[in-house]
């Protein structure tokens, strides 16, 4: 987990298809997952053990659009059952655009995994590019400004029932926005959050689980919804409410060949500062695009991913993506849909199933190559 990024009739016909991908993903594939074994799951989650376990520590090089070349050291250790180990791991890195990133992600799995607390905190100071707010904002708007913020997102959550779990998620994260580019938006303080700020917001979390594996899964299923409210009555600086549904699907065919699909929405609602706005593009949604090229109030995506084995501790990867952002939900299927494809390599660092992670993308607007650790889904 690092940073660590036409033709008129057939553009009609992509944003059509792309439309209903992305309905059938994230609305169908609850009750799928409600009667997917969820009792034969919950008993595989049980009798694991022992299986995964081990450590590493190794300095790295990554590269991103967002980031150019960049180095660092990051560490971590697995120990537990083989389908959900418990993890700590950590990284700092720096990168040829002078941006600085402290991360810290433990994730416990405790008491059977009846229950889990799964936490991403962060420090970083990044330099960054704003593009505007909406499916038209144009790479000649980009204008730059500098993050400094403190962030940090913990979940806890408990079994109860078969894969599902229930909890509380809480969000809170400190921005200070800084060296924005004289005469752009931010500089003139025609954007919600331009001064930055603090947001802190909680809310309910359902998750579904049936994945064989959370770091490298090949078969099984997730979803998680999460509801967020952010109140100035709660030491945020915005009032506003966030809904994430996120569903993912692995199968394997013939051995070790990997198949899995991934359906996201997220829709924000109320004084929403910029840097807390969905987004596309990045190491992890719509690889081929600048991380935040496009926001919103609402984005969607849906993404594939085959990944064939390949000799020794290496396995490649074939993906595809398409998206988009809108002012309202009913906005999504009337915005252009923005196209994503690429292919990558990987190699397995632990036995927990942790890769080293190679992709190159295809955007509208060109490529980007990619160089981290960790799926991307």
């Amino acid at each position: 987990m690092m940073p660590g990024a036409g033709l008129s009739a057939g553009v009609a016909s992509v944003r059509f298809l792309g439309t209903r991908l992305v309905a059938a993903a994230l609305l169908g594939v609850l009750p799928a997952l409600l009667s997917h074994g969820s009792a034969e799951a919950a008993d595989r989650e049980d009798e694991a053990a022992g299986g995964a376990g081990g450590w590493f520590a190794l300095p790295y090089v990554f590269y991103s659009p967002e980031t150019e070349f960049g180095g660092g050291v990051t560490g971590g250790f697995f120990l537990g059952s083989e389908r959900r180990p418990s993890s700590v791991q950590a990284a700092v890195s720096y990168t040829q655009l002078a941006q600085f990133s402290f991360e810290f992600f433990p994730e416990f799995s405790l008491d059977d995994d009846r229950w889990r607390v799964s936490v991403e905190a962060a420090a970083r100071e990044f330099p960054d590019a704003f593009y505007g707010i909406g499916p038209g904002a144009s790479e000649d708007d980009e204008e730059t400004y500098t993050s400094r913020d403190v962030t940090a997102r913990v979940v806890v959550s408990r079994r109860t029932r078969g894969c599902l779990r229930t909890g509380l998620r809480t969000d809170v994260s400190g921005t200070d926005i800084a060296d924005v580019e004289s005469g752009g938006l931010l500089d003139d303080g025609a954007v919600e959050g331009f001064d930055g700020g603090t947001v802190f917001g909680a809310g309910p979390v359902l998750i579904w689980d049936s994945r064989d594996n959370a770091v490298f899964p090949t078969a099984g299923a997730f979803i998680e919804i999460d509801f967020l409210v952010y109140d100035r009555r709660t030491w945020s600086d915005y009032d506003f409410t966030r809904l994430e549904v996120d569903g993912r699907r692995f199968a394997s065919a013939a051995g070790q060949h990997v198949f899995g699909l991934r359906g996201y929405v997220e829709i924000v609602d109320g004084d929403v500062p910029f840097f807390a706005l969905p987004r596309l593009g990045g190491v992890r949604l719509m690889r081929g695009y600048r991380e935040g090229r496009f926001r919103d109030n609402c984005c969607a995506a849906v993404q594939f991913e085959y990944r064939p084995p390949l000799p020794g501790r290496f396995r490649g990867a074939v993906f595809g993506s398409v998206g988009a952002v809108a002012s309202s939900l009913d906005g999504l299927g009337r915005e252009r849909l923005e196209l994503a494809g690429g292919a990558g390599l990987r190699y397995r660092i632990n036995d927990a199933g942790l890769h080293i992670r190679a992709d190159y993308a295809l955007g509208r607007e060109g490529g980007g190559f990619y160089l981290t650790i960790g799926e991307a889904f």
